[in-house]
């Protein structure tokens, strides 16, 4: 028994014409037509094929109330406190396990840990040394 071909997307293998000449004319051209038909089919499934339409990745909405959608006190994690305040992640990290240094949030026992704007510079602001000029002239 013989196999049948495999077919790929949906594409019907397409009629076998012998290479001898026919001994009646009209089957070869029967033959002809029905390949220029089914090729014609195809490239019209082609063509009917919808194609994908895509989204805008960010789409923007004005609102009609801008201020409370604004934060006023932002929180950056530990990498921006240490740039804001100029000291070393590791020093940030002693400090939380001594519980000194600024003010965070952590909402877990082993959660990530984040740091107001405004106590950052809060803590800055108590830390600034003003030398006593009194003595130079």
């Amino acid at each position: 028994m013989a196999s049948s071909p495999n077919l790929r997307n949906g594409n019907a293998p397409l009629p076998s014409i012998p290479n001898s000449p026919s001994p009646n004319p009209s089957i070869a051209a029967q033959g002809a037509r029905l390949v220029a038909e089914l090729a014609a089919k195809r490239q019209a499934a082609a063509v009917a094929r919808p194609l994908r339409s895509t989204l805008p990745r960010h789409l923007y909405v004005e609102p009609v109330n801008l201020e409370k959608y604004l934060n006023d006190d932002p929180l950056v994690g530990t990498r921006g406190a240490a740039i804001i305040l100029g000291l070393s992640l590791d020093l940030l990290k002693k400090w939380r396990q001594r519980n000194q240094g600024p003010e965070y949030y952590q909402y877990e026992q082993d959660g990530a840990v984040s740091y107001s704007v405004r106590a950052l510079q809060a803590f800055k602001a108590a830390h600034l040394v003003k030398p006593n000029r009194k003595g130079r002239n």
